[in-house]
């Protein structure tokens, strides 16, 4: 899968598929004359990705409108080898309807699965990876690491499209949505990491619907079935003072030998610069959090 199409599912984050205005996709909804330009490093590839809103035409007198029809993803990738290679996606307003074209001679794939999970955790979306859990007898893994909701789950089952867990001393089974919105959101993304399917998970704004002691451990979780599993990584968006110096007390207390694999990236909308972003390492926040500093303004 060509890195661009990264890009293309991260329009369903926030449910932003609700709305059909590509316009919400730029901050303060500013889009005229104002590209979104990513550029990053994977494996020694470098990669950069432009995003460039196409404008209406106007068929009366043939001049662009401030209404944007189109979003154009170009992406430009070049090798250790100095080789490079093109790719541009346009998403259509609407339906997002996707139009690929592929601009070189050799095929790029990068092999890369995504997850992107969103804020409202919806039981159906966890059917298919749980199944697995239960197909290759992980079901054990998954019921330690949920017994710290409930010491009672005995089982996870899927009955018709519901998730449903076997709780000793209750006579029927019970409906996961039934067991409250913390216990929802921990499956959501501890899920996907246990079924080992994914090389690349995004949570948004983790620490919603979770008590303090549940935040500690979903992050004790996180850190433990990545110590592992050297193919996922995990990137989360988070407001939380507390998410932040629960990593950094979990990490530098349990996870000593995993700290080089944390990163922190602070964004920062500068009076003169715009947005900026301000990187990390886990000893670094713990440091700031010591001394009473608060790195996310």
């Amino acid at each position: 899968m060509p890195d661009c199409s990264i890009a293309y599912h991260i329009n369903a984050i926030r449910r932003i598929d609700e709305n059909s205005e590509l316009k919400n996709l730029f901050y303060n909804f500013d889009y005229r004359n104002n590209d979104i330009e990513f550029n990053y490093n994977f494996d020694n590839i470098n990669h950069n990705l432009m995003i460039t809103p196409i404008l209406k035409k106007d068929i009366s007198f043939d001049n662009k409108t401030d209404d944007i029809n189109e979003l154009e993803y170009k992406l430009n990738i070049e090798f250790e080898d100095k080789k490079k290679e093109e790719y541009k996606y346009i998403f259509r307003n609407t339906s997002i309807r996707k139009t690929i074209r592929r601009i070189g001679e050799k095929e790029y794939l990068n092999n890369i699965k995504e997850l992107y999970l969103h804020n409202v955790v919806e039981c159906i979306d966890l059917l298919d990876s749980l199944a697995n859990i239960v197909k290759n007898k992980d079901e054990e893994l998954l019921i330690n690491l949920i017994s710290f909701f409930n010491k009672n789950i005995k089982s996870i089952k899927i009955i018709k499209n519901d998730i449903y867990l076997d709780i000793e001393g209750i006579n029927e089974l019970v409906l996961l949505n039934l067991m409250g919105d913390g216990l929802k959101k921990y499956l959501s993304i501890i899920i996907p990491m246990v079924v080992n399917q994914y090389n690349m998970i995004l949570v948004d704004e983790i620490e919603n619907g979770l008590h303090h002691k549940s935040i500690k451990h979903l992050l004790r979780s996180i850190l433990n079935l990545s110590k592992n599993n050297s193919n996922i990584q995990i990137f989360f968006t988070t407001h939380s003072y507390e998410v932040l110096k629960f990593l950094s007390e979990i990490a530098d207390k349990e996870f000593n030998d995993m700290k080089d694999m944390i990163n922190i990236i602070n964004i920062v909308n500068t009076e003169n610069k715009g947005f900026q972003s301000y990187n990390y390492d886990i000893d670094g926040v713990k440091e700031l959090l010591e001394n009473d500093s608060d790195i996310r303004y």
